[in-house]
């Protein structure tokens, strides 16, 4: 981590290291420190992941955390804040979820304006208009049900006796 760009060459690590101080003494200094969080003994454990923590040191007993780093496979990321995560996912969702409802509701009011400008399906009741006028404003049920074709083909023979 020390060739970081997340490095501070000024922290309370690098003074124990240029001074031959046990890091023990750490816990008497003020200012920056980092410290391996996780593996807790990375000299027992072999891994490729490792989690450090920047904190600044204001007593013996008060430690503020101001970063968290994390080591994979050599290269050092810094730790994204866990607010700033879940913004980013929930914005996320709700652009994709309110994209889904526009397109739901765009379709929606296509299916409503193709029902008002088609024309009746086969079978179906015809609007009325079109036989207003004939036989003084009365309509011809047999000429309805015969354009309809829910007429057998025998019956207008019979209606006309």
């Amino acid at each position: 981590m020390t060739n970081s760009v997340f490095y501070d060459h000024q922290c309370n690590n690098e003074l124990c290291k240029m001074q031959n101080l046990p890091l023990e003494k750490m816990v008497e200094m003020r200012g920056l420190e980092y410290r391996v969080v996780f593996p807790e003994d990375p000299a027992t454990l072999i891994s490729e992941l490792f989690v450090v923590s920047l904190s600044h040191r204001e007593s013996p007993s008060s430690v503020r955390l101001l970063a968290l780093y994390y080591c994979l496979h050599g290269t050092v990321y810094k730790a994204p804040v866990l607010r700033n995560v879940l913004s980013s996912r929930l914005s996320n969702s709700m652009y994709h979820l309110s994209q889904a409802f526009a397109e739901l509701t765009e379709s929606h009011y296509e299916e409503e304006d193709e029902e008002l400008t088609r024309p009746p399906l086969r079978g179906t009741l015809a609007p009325l208009s079109r036989w207003e006028g004939t036989h003084e404003g009365k309509i011809d049920l047999d000429e309805a049900l015969a354009t309809l074709d829910l007429l057998p083909p025998f019956a207008s023979s019979l209606s006309s006796v």
